[in-house]
């Protein structure tokens, strides 16, 4: 049986959705898996991820095309150099997914259970600004 996590996150913004993603790339959360960058190709609309190696610059014009599209933006985010991440789907209404898929974190010795807390401080700081605030926070963890 598989397991599904996700931490879904509506923000008010003024700001673009690549430009709230430049800020958690600034603040410790890398394009890199395993060495490559995961993303949803510009067009796509079934899920195809696309899995290239693509430096920061390369990544996020991808994601700026995405984005003038008015396109879903899809793209795996790991934590600096621990292998710990997941999706992040980013609608065009400013509501994204954290897709918990990656090496998912739990609690002490509880493999069952996800310590969202730790998602939550490497993720909710860097999203809100003076032009970008957090409206809805909703977990979501099928066993």
């Amino acid at each position: 049986m598989s397991r599904q996590v996700s931490i879904d996150i509506t923000l008010v913004s003024k700001e673009t959705r690549v430009n709230i993603i430049k800020r958690l790339i600034s603040n410790g959360w890398t394009f890199s898996y395993y060495g490559e960058v995961s993303y949803l190709p510009i067009g796509d609309e079934d899920f195809d991820w696309c899995y290239e190696r693509l430096n920061n610059k390369q990544t996020l014009k991808l994601l700026s095309e995405k984005e003038e599209a008015e396109e879903l933006i899809g793209v795996v985010l790991t934590w600096q150099n621990t292998d710990v991440g997941g999706e992040i789907l980013f609608n065009l209404d400013l509501s994204m997914s954290f897709v918990v898929s990656i090496n998912r974190k739990t609690i002490g010795n509880c493999n069952s259970v996800t310590d969202m807390n730790w998602y939550l401080t490497k993720i909710i700081p860097f999203l809100e600004s003076a032009n970008t605030k957090v409206e809805c926070i909703n977990f979501e963890e099928y066993i």
